[in-house]
């Protein structure tokens, strides 16, 4: 299979997670599908699959520097990899942030935006929820009791 349709494939697999999370944060069957292992853990195999049998990245090319992080993603099965690696992480911290929102009783109409950041911009999604969050709760602590 190629690495253009698996990246397909696994855009495609977290949109109704996202979609869960944005228009049915307290619906049953988001917290069965969205807040458990399943779409994240099979994603995570996806990866795993990927790692190991992937072909070799190009000769130099590596972690250690810029210029070897650029000649790894010039694979597109390396490319592919980390790919799927950010988008479980930014699926995983937008579960999370759903979740502790809820639990912070910050109202969903606030959150929206920060999932829509999440989802497309992630950095810029969880800053703007850890400005929400702060302004809610005058909190600067991510322990989920608030202590």
């Amino acid at each position: 299979m190629s690495a253009e349709i698996l990246f397909a494939a696994f855009n495609i697999a977290v949109i109704p997670a996202w979609l869960l999370l944005i228009v049915a944060p307290r619906w049953s069957w988001t917290s069965k599908i969205v807040h458990r292992i399943w779409i994240p853990g099979l994603i995570c195999m996806g990866w795993i699959v990927i790692f190991f049998v992937k072909p070799d990245p190009p000769e130099g090319s590596g972690i250690g520097s810029l210029e070897q992080f650029q000649l790894f993603l010039s694979s597109p099965f390396s490319a592919l990899q980390i790919w799927v690696q950010l988008i479980v992480w930014d699926l995983f911290i937008g579960a999370w942030v759903a979740r502790d929102a809820l639990r912070n009783r910050i109202p969903h109409g606030f959150i929206v935006p920060c999932l829509l950041g999440l989802f497309i911009f992630p950095p810029l999604g969880l800053f703007l929820y850890f400005s929400i969050r702060f302004v809610a709760g005058r909190t600067l602590t991510l322990n989920e009791t608030g202590a």
